[in-house]
C-alpha cells in the first residue's frame, strides 16, 4: 500500500495455524483479578479458536518502527537481552524477530474496532488506560501469555464483529527490561 495507508491482508492457512499454535503454547490456565466477571461469577476460559488472521501492511508504521528498533537495539548490551519470553520460539510463518534488540511477538487484547484504529494510526499513548486502567503506569501494555491479553480483550457490541473478541499479535521491541515473575 501507499505510505500512510493501512491494508489488512488475509494470511495463509499455515500462518493462521501458527497463530493458533502460539495461542495454545502461551496459554496459562490462571485467573487473575483482571479477568472480567459476569453476573458475579468468574468465568474460566479454557480454549481459544482463531477465527480470522490478517496482517497489517502499513508502510509508514513499519518504517517508523524499524528506525526505533535500530535505535533501541544500538543501546543494548548482552546483559540486557531476555531469554525467557514465552513467544521467543514462534514459528517462522509469523516472521523472524531480532532477539539482539529484545524484539518479540507479544499479544495485545482489545476489541475489533480498536484493532482497526491501531492498524491505521498506531497505538495512541493518549488512550492508554482508557479501557481498563494502568496498573504499572502510563504506557502500552502487551503480554507474552495469550490468556493475560485475553483479560483485556472485548467484543464490539454491534456490527459485523459483535460477539467476537480481538487480539493483536504485535512485533514489540522491549529495549532494557525488568523481568519479574513475582506476584504483585
Amino acid at each position: 500500500p501507499a505510505p500512510g495507508v493501512s491494508e489488512l491482508v488475509p494470511v495463509s492457512s499455515a500462518t493462521r495455524q501458527a497463530v493458533q499454535e502460539l495461542m495454545n503454547s502461551t496459554w496459562r490456565g490462571v485467573v487473575t483479578r483482571d479477568r472480567r466477571v459476569d453476573a458475579g461469577a468468574r468465568k474460566k476460559v479454557t480454549k481459544f479458536e482463531v477465527v480470522q488472521v490478517n496482517r497489517n501492511e502499513n508502510v509508514r508504521l513499519w518504517e517508523d518502527y524499524i528506525k526505533k528498533r535500530a535505535s533501541i537495539g544500538s543501546k543494548l548490551t548482552e546483559d540486557d537481552l531476555l531469554n525467557c519470553v514465552l513467544t521467543a520460539n514462534a514459528r517462522t510463518e509469523l516472521g523472524a524477530t531480532k532477539l539482539q534488540n529484545n524484539e518479540f511477538l507479544l499479544w495485545h487484547g482489545t476489541k475489533p474496532s480498536a484493532c482497526a484504529s491501531i492498524c491505521q494510526q498506531d497505538f495512541l499513548l493518549k488512550l492508554c488506560g482508557s479501557h481498563r486502567g494502568t496498573l504499572y503506569g502510563h504506557g502500552l501494555y502487551f503480554a507474552e501469555s495469550v490468556s493475560k491479553a485475553d483479560e483485556y480483550a472485548d467484543d464490539d457490541k454491534e456490527g459485523v464483529y459483535k460477539g467476537l473478541y480481538a487480539m493483536l499479535l504485535c512485533r514489540v521491541t522491549l529495549g532494557k527490561s525488568l523481568y519479574t515473575d513475582e506476584p504483585r
